[in-house]
């Protein structure tokens, strides 16, 4: 194969990886003992190209097979989602129990006429109508026909289709991120030359092994030139930037945020890995818990304490190509004078005062509350006057204020009030 110059050029993408799904169904198909899989992924882990090519083989072998799709549009429709294979005169009736029992008999029927040699497939079976969904679980439930059920990991779904996560004739498969070895023959597959294994790298820690994160960052990094052919081998020339389509996901990930939870992930999305107690500045425990659950962020031990960071890598670059510059520099201060106030802190003796990173007061505290804030805005570079406009205050206040921080610490003035906070302007 010929490398690609132009990534939308880039117009086969090989399913690989998958091959172990695809046995799986193959073996549960033969055995009379199992009526249906259900298979379950996040968007964009390959549900539909899984059917597909499940179809496919199927259809190689000689038996019958069908696959039907559900979408927002049809579930308006009762039955809408097999509205084009079911007969016309089922459509035509107006009980709605008596028009239910005809079309499960039309699938079972034909399954026995075929003597058990029809695959019936329903992808995105969490967007289909009530009718369908109860439709489904009755198939999926029955000797005939193997039925195989699409879900998306994480998004809403009838009661019916639920309800055959905890069937016990029913086999779960989750179909989980590619492994790394599988990414690296697919880009190098479809990139048709050898690719620097830091491409590789950066590609799977990105793309988390998501196929559809995965083409759209190639494709995307071709396009920009992030990448390039040198020397017969693709060598990296610029950042990895998620592409339009990874945006768009992620984006739609995000719009169950409220504004507080993702003004949160914004400020870690700048700054991670975030100290708890800085993070607690910027989001209560209810946002934290919130995050956590719904699998946004994550915390991590460390030296120093409980940390937290993004659960996605590519969160982050979305999140921060979003921010306007004017919001990106306010987030950057006020990072910045947080980082200092606890470093502040910390270079206090312990025994001296009793920290809480819940928001509660401090028991006991060398600096009062108005003294280390001034002392955190002053170690974040900001001058007296600048610090005297933001608090309100007068010039003479703050350098007042700045000298009893400097007698408490024993410190001889803003040099090393920002040495004993350390880097944190630049966090």
């Amino acid at each position: 194969m010929q490398p690609h110059t132009a990534g939308r050029a880039i117009c086969h993408w090989p399913m690989l990886g998958r091959d172990r799904t695809l046995a799986q169904l193959q073996t549960l198909r033969s055995d009379p003992a199992v009526p249906s899989a259900v298979l379950v992924a996040e968007p964009g882990f390959g549900r539909s190209r899984v059917l597909h090519e499940l179809v496919s083989q199927v259809e190689r072998d000689g038996s019958e097979a069908e696959l039907v799709v559900a979408s927002r549009s049809a579930a308006t429709i009762p039955l809408g989602l097999f509205a084009r294979i079911l007969p016309s005169a089922i459509s035509t009736q107006l009980d709605p129990l008596h028009r239910f029992q005809l079309a499960y008999e039309t699938f079972v029927d034909r399954a026995r006429q075929l003597c058990g040699a029809y695959l019936l497939c329903i992808d995105n079976a969490h967007l289909a109508d009530e009718q369908s969904a109860a439709l489904i679980h009755q198939l999926a439930i029955a000797p005939t026909p193997f039925t195989v059920v699409s879900i998306a990991e994480g998004e809403p779904a009838p009661d019916a289709i639920r309800a055959l996560l905890t069937e016990n004739k029913v086999e779960n498969l989750e179909i989980g991120p590619l492994p790394d070895e599988a990414i690296g023959e697919l880009v190098r597959t479809v990139l048709g030359a050898p690719v620097d294994e830091d491409i590789i790298s950066d590609l799977a820690r990105l793309s988390e092994g998501n196929p559809r994160y995965l083409r759209d960052l190639v494709l995307s990094a071709v396009d920009e030139g992030s990448i390039a052919l040198l020397d017969r081998c693709w060598h990296a020339v610029g950042p990895l930037d998620p592409g339009s389509q990874m945006t768009e996901l992620i984006e739609a990930q995000m719009q169950r945020l409220t504004s507080e939870e993702r003004a949160a992930l914004e400020v870690l999305a700048i700054g991670e890995p975030l100290d708890v107690c800085v993070f607690s500045e910027f989001a209560s425990p209810d946002i934290q818990h919130s995050l956590a659950r719904n699998e946004f962020i994550t915390f991590t031990e460390h030296d120093a304490g409980l940390r937290v960071v993004l659960k996605h890598p590519r969160h982050g670059r979305v999140l921060e190509a979003a921010i306007c510059p004017s919001s990106l520099i306010e987030i950057k201060q006020h990072l910045a004078v947080a980082i200092a106030e606890k470093r502040i802190l910390d270079s206090i003796d312990g025994a001296t005062r009793q920290e809480s990173c819940s928001g509660l007061p401090l028991q006991t505290r060398l600096l009062t509350t108005r003294e280390s804030e001034i002392a955190a805005l002053a170690a974040a570079c900001l001058s007296s006057k600048q610090i005297a406009r933001r608090l309100s205050i007068s010039a003479r206040t703050v350098d007042n204020h700045l000298s009893a921080v400097y007698a408490k610490l024993h410190l001889d003035g803003r040099r090393e009030l920002a040495r004993i906070v350390g880097q944190a302007t630049s966090h």
